[in-house]
């Protein structure tokens, strides 16, 4: 949802919503924008081993509804920061936001934990589908309210709304499937015997992790800097990023 309004938000001279910015020049701006959208996949990267790793010990639903609360939390410090002025709470909300927000890994493991094997592929069909509508209706919901209510803020209030209902339905609905002391120290050994750098050296897995690390990046690359490029040379608002990228993508 915040897609649309993180390059006007340093880009538009004319609201000037952040004290910190006034006086820089295009470039310096640009490059605070990049550090800002750089923040989220660093928060993500440092939060989903810790999660993980927790969410094996005291219970996935419990982990998933912590970082609900903390992807929340996130938003709204971005929407205080914008109605304050102050850059620096936008930095530390956005890092913040992606260290929570590193729970989809979370929701794939219930997807396996409570689904038999004939289920199993319709389960993680629908988490994909989640996340590829998400990216779809979310920058084009928040871009038209940023721009038919002329507030930056409102994609940030939807996001933060959108995770304290998730959490809501995820404490009535989820089941609670606590591991017992057993699977516990299962977890705990084996993230002891693993880790992270024995699995990228896996001859088998290595081209595959490969080829998501390097589509995930030409991915995220595009859709991150495509708005800097319309917004800086056609001077594009929230209302027409989304389409116009949407456009370029499916052309």
């Amino acid at each position: 949802m915040p897609a649309p309004v993180l390059t006007p938000l340093f880009l538009d001279t004319e609201k000037e919503l952040f004290t910190a910015l006034q006086g820089l020049d295009q470039v310096a701006r640009v490059w605070w924008l990049g550090a800002v959208i750089l923040l989220y996949p660093i928060g993500q990267l440092f939060g989903a081993p810790l999660f993980g790793r927790y969410s094996d010990r005291i219970g996935r639903k419990q982990v998933l509804q912590f970082t609900l609360l903390g992807v929340a939390t996130g938003y709204l410090g971005m929407v205080v920061a914008i109605y304050t002025g102050s850059l620096w709470l936008l930095v530390i909300s956005r890092l913040g936001a992606g260290f929570f927000n590193s729970n989809v890994a979370i929701a794939q493991a219930i997807a396996a934990d409570i689904s038999t094997p004939e289920s199993k592929p319709r389960l993680f069909a629908r988490i994909n589908m989640a996340l590829n509508l998400g990216w779809i209706i979310g920058p084009l919901s928040g871009g038209y309210a940023a721009y038919a209510w002329n507030d930056y803020s409102l994609p940030f209030v939807f996001g933060m709304s959108l995770a304290l209902v998730n959490m809501l339905m995820i404490t009535l609905w989820l089941p609670g499937i606590k591991p017992s002391a057993e699977q516990r120290q299962q977890a705990q050994a084996r993230h002891l015997q693993t880790s992270r750098w024995a699995l990228l050296k896996d001859a088998k897995l290595a081209p595959l992790f490969a080829l998501t690390l390097f589509s995930y990046l030409a991915i995220s690359m595009y859709f991150s800097y495509f708005n800097v490029y319309t917004v800086d040379v056609f001077d594009f608002g929230p209302r027409k990023l989304p389409g116009v990228l949407y456009a370029s993508v499916f052309r």
